[in-house]
């Protein structure tokens, strides 16, 4: 019912998640959509991110984030920013260990007394991505776009037990890996 979304008992489910241009298709638990925002969709979100990088990296759109920046010895997290083929590193200093973030300062401004600029740095980001997570984030979508055509019927038929735990326990696997590795 409509109280039922207006209490957040029931939410509507994206499919697939926002990150990757998904709409909202069917309702789920509240729980099982965090749940499965949390422990899934975040590798498919990831993947965009990555893939946004890497075209805004050969001039193709843009990308701002967090990385980490790689230079003297010295790692510390920074943001980068890359618009209109132009890149942009920002050191802020309250994400950073101070005694990190002056060292590193610290090199750039001897660099730059000596004339002699830093040309070797390194820019790293983390992208949590697993092949399993993101082979099961794919399962969770084609499950829930068949429950959305299907209707309940289908989403909790016995047959689709596995499927369901294998979506609730990503980690551990439960579908065989043929199968998932299919998707």
């Amino acid at each position: 019912t409509r109280k039922a979304l207006d209490l957040r008992i029931l939410t509507l489910e994206h499919v697939p998640p926002v990150a990757a241009g998904g709409s909202a298709i069917c309702l789920t638990c509240r729980d099982c959509n965090s749940a499965g925002g949390y422990q899934v969709d975040y590798a498919l979100a990831e993947l965009a991110r990555l893939r946004k990088m890497q075209k805004a990296l050969v001039g193709v759109g843009e990308f701002e984030g967090p990385v980490n920046v790689d230079a003297g010895g010295v790692s510390l997290n920074a943001k980068m920013s890359i618009r209109d083929g132009s890149f942009e590193l920002r050191l802020p200093e309250r994400h950073n260990h101070p005694e990190k973030f002056y060292a590193q300062i610290g090199l750039f401004q001897e660099a730059q007394k000596r004339s002699d600029p830093i040309t070797h740095f390194r820019v790293t980001r983390r992208f949590k991505l697993g092949h399993r997570v993101l082979s099961v984030c794919v399962l969770r979508a084609a499950y829930l776009a068949a429950f959305a055509w299907f209707g309940y019927r289908y989403a909790l038929h016995p047959r689709l037990n596995i499927v369901r735990q294998q979506i609730q326990d990503p980690s551990t696997s439960h579908v065989p890996n043929s199968a998932v590795n299919v998707i």
